[in-house]
């Protein structure tokens, strides 16, 4: 993903090719969904969910080609359950709390691991069926993922430590200097879990795809429109491309960024 030397360009050349086929077969099938799900009189609402996912298909397979900081495979540890002792707490270690499994969490792995801070901050796994009552009494009290633990403080909200993250860590920027684009990446991170329950209800609904998804399908496209600088919703790869397209595709998000 843009980067340099020998090893880093045959990851590069890994990434893009995994991304670029995942993304065609995470299209190929929804699209297909769409066309049996829709009945003949909402024709036009059927080309414009074909039509957006061909730019999704296209804004999955560029971030394979972002520039990421780091190219060194991680090996994760396992969750931690409930028979689990904590790790040594506020001992000056910073850690992000996650669940392999949750796309919310997967917002801030994808952040820490796009910065190339894998050293900087560590990954604990969190199992969620049977997670350590010590998470709640002496980690975070909403007893959720993800949450971080920076400078003897605990932190959570997965768009919240995504800014965080990105504004306190070393790493390659998630938003671009120019004011616009800022204001235009907070307009859609806050329309990001509305646009993410109206497109998982369509993957998954077996009746016809509501107006609702339609209207932000529609939305959507008009902001990959908005700059023509670059292939995603910025221009450049940001924090909004995994903030929404990766709750849809975290795995995606996620491989490209180890």
């Amino acid at each position: 993903m843009g980067r340099h030397g020998d090893t880093r360009d045959g990851e590069s050349s890994r990434a893009r090719r995994t991304g670029t086929g995942f993304a065609s077969r995470c299209v190929h099938d929804w699209m297909g969904r769409q066309r049996h799900q829709i009945p003949p009189s909402s024709r036009r609402a059927t080309q414009r969910h074909l039509r957006v996912g061909r730019n999704f298909s296209r804004t999955l397979a560029m971030a394979a080609a972002a520039p990421a900081a780091s190219s060194a495979k991680e090996v994760l540890p396992p969750s931690l359950t409930s028979s689990s002792e904590p790790p040594p707490l506020f001992d000056g270690t910073t850690r992000l709390y996650v669940a392999y499994i949750c796309p919310y969490a997967q917002r801030t792995w994808i952040t820490r691991n796009y910065k190339g801070l894998q050293d900087k901050i560590k990954i604990v796994g969190i199992d969620l069926a049977d997670r350590p009552a010590w998470y709640k009494e002496k980690v975070y009290p909403e007893n959720k993922v993800p949450s971080l633990e920076h400078n003897n403080q605990v932190k959570g909200e997965s768009l919240d430590l995504v800014r965080y993250i990105d504004r306190n860590f070393e790493g390659p920027a998630l938003l671009p200097d120019d004011p616009e684009k800022q204001q235009f990446a907070e307009e859609l991170l806050a329309y990001s879990d509305a646009f993410n329950k109206a497109l998982f209800s369509s993957l998954v609904s077996k009746e016809q795809v509501p107006d609702e998804a339609v209207a932000v399908l529609d939305k959507v496209e008009a902001a990959l429109a908005k700059f023509n600088d670059g292939p995603f919703f910025l221009g450049q790869f940001s924090l909004v491309c995994h903030s929404t397209l990766g709750i849809v595709s975290p795995e995606f998000f996620v491989s490209i960024s180890l």
